[in-house]
Formats: C-alpha cells, structure tokens, sequence
C-alpha cells in the first residue's frame, strides 16, 4: 500500500466514525422522546405502542365504515348525488 491508499483508508474510517457518532446522536433523541412522549422505555416499547395504536385505528376505521353503511342505509337520499 502507497501513502494515498493509506490516506483514502483513513479518511474513510474517520467518516465512518463521524456518520456513527451521527447516528448515536439521533438514536438518543428519538429514545429520549420515546421515553418523554409516549412513556417508552426503549424500542420495543415504541414497538407495542405502535401496534396498539395501530389495532385501534383499525377498530375505529372499521367502526366508522359501519356508521357510514348504516347512514346510507337509512338516508338514502343523501347519497344518491
């Protein structure tokens, strides 16, 4: 290996460790406000909030489509455009 071989391997280490200091940094933040907003210890506790939210969003959806069945049903006429 030559100096230059050298150089682009090191300046590729150093960008390797700046892009990961880079990445600690925000996986601190979104822990913190996983922590803070939503009272998430860690990311799998950001993962089962997740998918409650997500299994009530589908329960309200579902919901709101029967009303809307059901409106139709019963008020024809305002949906007959």
């Amino acid at each position: 290996m030559n100096n230059e071989e050298l150089l682009r391997i090191k300046q590729k280490i150093e960008t390797a460790f700046t892009e990961s200091a880079e990445l600690k940094g925000e996986l601190k933040g979104v822990l913190q406000t996983l922590k803070e907003d939503h009272q998430c210890p860690n990311i799998e506790g950001g993962e089962e909030k997740m998918d409650e939210l997500s299994t009530s969003v589908d329960s309200l959806k579902k919901e709101i489509e029967e009303k809307v069945d059901e409106l139709q049903s019963n008020y024809p006429q305002l949906y007959d455009n």
